[in-house]
């Protein structure tokens, strides 16, 4: 798994595209969708806070058209939420842009939505350089957040 990290990311994008339409039609249609969830908690925001926060997001992705669907729920925040966005690349412990706005339409819980996303997002998501960040009035930069894990393959 180290070994594919080390790999261009156009390189990754390529492969991953090409491993998908020279697959056998059986496998091609066994992974029509990828599931991923993200466990968000406080201790894996980049700057300290004081929080007892807890979250998870659920994430849909349809490969055959790149669309994101997402399912987010939290609890005990320790006020409320200015921003949620899924974030990338970066690994655990560190910082990275946001690449969608979770919650374009304000927030509310459960947040449900669904984005189309492009294939270096993809990318980052399979190889856990992608994560979920919740931000909160007490925390402007991240209250809660968590990296993205593949979960099955559909």
């Amino acid at each position: 798994m180290r070994e594919s990290l080390l790999v261009p990311m156009r390189r990754r994008v390529f492969l991953s595209a090409a491993a998908l339409t020279v697959a056998p039609a059986g496998l091609v249609r066994a992974a029509e969708r990828r599931l991923f969830v993200a466990q968000m908690v406080p201790e894996d925001v980049t700057t300290p806070v004081e929080s007892k926060a807890r979250g998870e997001a659920k994430l849909t992705l349809e490969l055959a058209t790149l669309k994101l669907r997402w399912d987010i729920t939290w609890r005990d925040l320790s006020s409320p939420p200015v921003g949620i966005s899924l974030n990338g690349p970066g690994q655990l412990f560190t910082n990275a842009l946001p690449l969608v706005d979770l919650a374009p339409r304000g927030i509310r819980m459960p947040l449900q939505g669904e984005a189309v996303i492009d294939e270096a997002l993809v990318q980052y998501m399979i190889t856990t350089w992608a994560y979920v960040n919740l931000k909160t009035q007490r925390y402007p930069n991240g209250e809660i957040r968590g990296q993205i894990q593949g979960t099955a393959v559909e």
